[in-house]
């Protein structure tokens, strides 16, 4: 594998091995939350909910980090170290606005 290739595997790797495990609590939040509103426990559907935002606010941070890698200089990964601290920020501030 040629080097400049090595950081797209990377990240590619990286968003799916966090994406998929997100993606299944969310799924599966929607089929506690069709149970819960057959027995009407609000309880249960509002930590449903409190669940399923934070699982789909994690996947906006990798979409959005993963959008943010592909968008910079090529061998970005190869030269530079990435704050992904700060990358999470940033992100965090531009769902907040929205």
């Amino acid at each position: 594998m040629e080097k400049a290739a090595e950081p797209k595997r990377f990240i590619s790797v990286l968003t799916h091995d966090l994406k998929t495990p997100i993606n299944n609590i969310i799924g599966f939040s929607n089929l506690i939350e069709e149970i819960a509103q057959n027995y009407q426990d609000e309880t249960l559907l509002r930590y449903i909910s409190i669940i399923r935002k934070e699982a789909e606010l994690a996947n906006n941070y990798i979409e959005s980090f993963a959008h943010w890698c592909k968008s910079s200089q090529e061998e970005l990964l190869c030269n530079e170290q990435i704050e992904i601290i700060s990358i999470l920020e940033n992100t965090k501030k531009e769902y907040e606005v929205i």
